[in-house]
């Protein structure tokens, strides 16, 4: 079956949006922050960095993103590229995407390995490559790679260092008009601070070999389960001796309660079980667990031809619980259950002809922290967080 027919399958079973938009603006406003890389659930061309052998599952396209980034990252916030579908053969560019393993990187080295380079801030993976292809059988693989130097930072002291940042990722999927599955493999994730010759220490935070593996399974025209695992392993060497790792499975169930043309409304209720631990050499050892059942409710609605309102909340109920704990020395103990984390999402989409612009609410993305504000303020000077262009051609 060429995959330009599993697509229209998968398009008329899933859960999926009777309109395709391409943007980070728009998957944060109906999922939130976590789905801005695209969604299992939602038609967004955005899929295709989940897993790419949704390549061919869209028109020919050019896509643009710039504002906010996502999820506590000091990260470029422009990106952009196309897809271009055929029979027998799909393929696609991405330029300037902050990918998984980037994002894995700043999180570890501004949460639990925070001290791995005591000397200087660590180079930001940028100016990233994604090319992406995929098959009429319905496979697809992609590889996203970032190599990023700076030979003139300076440590504390002032002394000039060499920086790198390195990333290749390799992507595989298959799809049916039923069931998607997709992996990623790490095959290198690192940053580094070459500082010996500068009177500190050869600093290196390197997350290689981190495991991703997802899917869905389409249950009837209403209904779809999906989820995702990341089997996470860090080491940090240098000012800090230390490794972390983590296993992170969330699953979720979406079902559709209204899908016509022009509006989509759903609701989606998952498990997320994530447990990880901090091994610093010489140290206590620490462990953090989370379990909690987040729900989300949202729509999308066409208010003129041209003007489409989407938004969504999202809360964990009845279980929402994490504990952490320096386990070595049995001290440094927390304990949360069921705390606030009450989040909306707001945003519009426009359309002229083949122009698509979307946007998000600036008060509803927090960048500092997860992705989310609680606050339920609008931000008056910047209102517009995210936009995102797309044009089908």
């Amino acid at each position: 079956m060429k995959l330009k027919h599993i697509a229209a399958l998968v398009a008329a079973a899933s859960m999926m949006a009777p309109a395709a938009h391409a943007s980070k603006s728009r998957l944060g406003a109906l999922e939130g922050a976590g789905a801005v890389d695209g969604s299992f659930f939602i038609a967004d061309e955005r899929a295709v960095f989940l897993s790419p052998a949704f390549a061919g599952s869209f028109g020919n396209n050019i896509n643009m993103e710039l504002g906010t980034g996502q999820g506590g990252t000091t990260q470029p916030v422009a990106e952009g590229g196309f897809l271009m579908p055929g029979d027998s053969l799909s393929y696609g560019v991405q330029l300037g995407r902050t990918g998984f393993a980037a994002q894995n990187l700043a999180a570890r080295g501004a949460g639990e390995l925070t001290g791995w380079d005591a000397n200087t801030a660590n180079l930001i993976p940028q100016n990233s490559l994604e090319l992406m292809l995929a098959g009429s059988g319905g496979w697809g693989v992609s590889l996203h790679y970032v190599n990023s130097t700076d030979d003139n930072a300076a440590n504390a002291t002032g002394n000039e260092i060499d920086q790198a940042a390195d990333i290749m990722t390799l992507k595989a999927g298959y799809m049916t008009d039923k069931w998607h599955v997709v992996a990623h493999f790490d095959i290198t994730a690192t940053q580094t601070s070459n500082e010996e010759d500068a009177g500190g220490e050869d600093e290196t935070l390197d997350a290689s070999g981190t495991m991703r593996l997802g899917g869905y399974y389409n249950l009837d025209e209403n209904s779809t389960i999906g989820g995702l695992l990341q089997m996470n392993q860090v080491k940090a060497e240098g000012s800090l001796e230390a490794e972390y790792s983590d296993t992170d499975l969330i699953l979720e169930y979406f079902r559709k309660l209204k899908n016509e043309e022009g509006t989509m409304a759903y609701y989606k209720v998952g498990v997320r079980y994530l447990a990880a631990a901090t091994e610093p050499d010489g140290g206590d050892e620490g462990t953090a667990t989370t379990l909690a059942i987040p729900v989300t409710i949202g729509v999308e609605t066409k208010m003129e031809d041209w003007l489409t309102f989407r938004g969504s909340i999202n809360q964990n109920v009845i279980v929402d619980s994490f504990a952490q704990e320096d386990v070595t020395a049995d001290v440094s103990r927390t304990r949360t259950n069921n705390v606030s984390n009450t989040t909306v999402a707001a945003g519009v989409g426009m359309t002229w002809g083949g122009l698509r612009i979307d946007s998000q609410l600036a008060a509803l993305i927090d960048p500092n922290a997860t992705g989310t504000d609680t606050s339920g303020t609008i931000n008056g000077d910047n209102l517009l967080a995210r936009v995102g262009f797309n044009y089908q051609f």
